[in-house]
C-alpha cells in the first residue's frame, strides 16, 4: 500500500524514476518516482534554454541521481541536479519496449497520488523497466498487463480473481499462475479482453483513462 511521505526542505542526493517530463516556458516539468520518498512533480529551471545542466538526465524513462530541493510553501520541488544512473538505451531505440515502458510510467501516475511513497511499486518499474532494456527478452504486451495485475495488487484494487467474472475463468488461470511466479503467455483473445478489464479498473481508480493507450496501440500494430 502507499504511504504518505513527509518532504521538507530536503537536498540530499537520491535514486529517482523520471517517469515524464513537461514544457514550461524555459523549464521543464519533470515527474519523479523518487526510491526512498515517493512520487514528486519538480521543475528544472532553465533546462530548456542549457541543455548542460540537466540534458538527457531528465529525459523520461531515465532512472537518475537527482538533487531536489522542497518546501512545504512550495507548489513544486526545485530540481537542482541530476545524473544519469541507467539510461535504458535499448528501450528508447524500440518503439514496442519504448511505449510499453511509457506506458508503465502513466500506470504509475494515475495510481499513485503525489507525495505517496509505494517501495513495491518503486521496485516493480525499475524491474519491467530493465527486463524491457534487456535485448534478449521477449518483448509482448504480457509485460504491461503483468505490471498492471500487480500495480492493482499493490494499491489493493485488485479484485479476487476467483470471482471476477469480467474476465474469462482460462484467463483467470493465467492471471493467478502469474501472481504465483508461474508464466504462461495469453491468448491474442485473451490478451484484449484482460487488457480492457485491468485498464477499466486503473480508470476506476484514476478517474481518466489511459492516454498512452492509443500509442501502445500503434507500436504494437507495428509488430504484427
Amino acid at each position: 500500500m502507499a504511504r504518505r511521505t513527509g518532504f521538507g526542505a530536503q537536498a540530499e542526493a537520491r535514486r529517482a524514476l523520471v517517469l515524464a517530463s513537461y514544457d514550461s516556458k524555459d523549464d521543464k516539468i519533470v515527474q519523479l518516482f523518487l526510491e526512498d520518498a515517493g512520487r514528486l512533480a519538480a521543475v528544472a529551471r532553465h533546462a530548456r534554454k542549457s541543455k548542460r545542466r540537466f540534458g538527457a538526465h531528465i529525459e523520461p524513462l531515465t532512472l537518475s541521481e537527482v538533487v531536489v530541493r522542497t518546501r512545504p510553501d512550495w507548489e513544486l520541488g526545485r530540481l537542482e541536479r541530476a545524473s544519469t544512473v541507467e539510461g535504458f538505451p535499448i528501450v528508447k531505440s524500440d518503439i514496442l519496449r519504448m511505449a510499453l515502458a511509457m506506458t508503465m510510467g502513466e500506470v504509475v501516475l494515475m495510481v499513485l497520488p503525489e507525495h505517496d511513497h509505494d517501495p513495491e511499486l518503486y521496485a516493480l518499474t525499475v524491474k519491467a523497466w530493465q527486463h524491457l532494456n534487456d535485448p534478449r527478452a521477449n518483448v509482448t504486451e504480457d509485460l504491461l498487463l503483468l505490471f498492471e495485475l500487480r500495480t492493482l495488487q499493490f494499491t489493493g484494487f485488485l479484485p479476487d480473481l476467483d470471482e471476477f467474472t469480467p474476465i474469462p475463468a482460462e484467463a483467470r488461470e493465467v492471471l493467478k499462475g502469474w501472481l504465483s511466479g508461474r508464466w504462461q503467455p495469453l491468448t491474442p483473445s485473451q490478451r484484449r479482453r484482460v487488457a480492457t478489464v485491468l485498464e477499466g479498473l486503473l480508470a476506476d481508480q484514476a478517474g481518466r483513462g489511459l492516454r498512452s493507450r492509443e500509442f501502445l496501440n500503434e507500436a504494437l500494430d507495428l509488430r504484427t
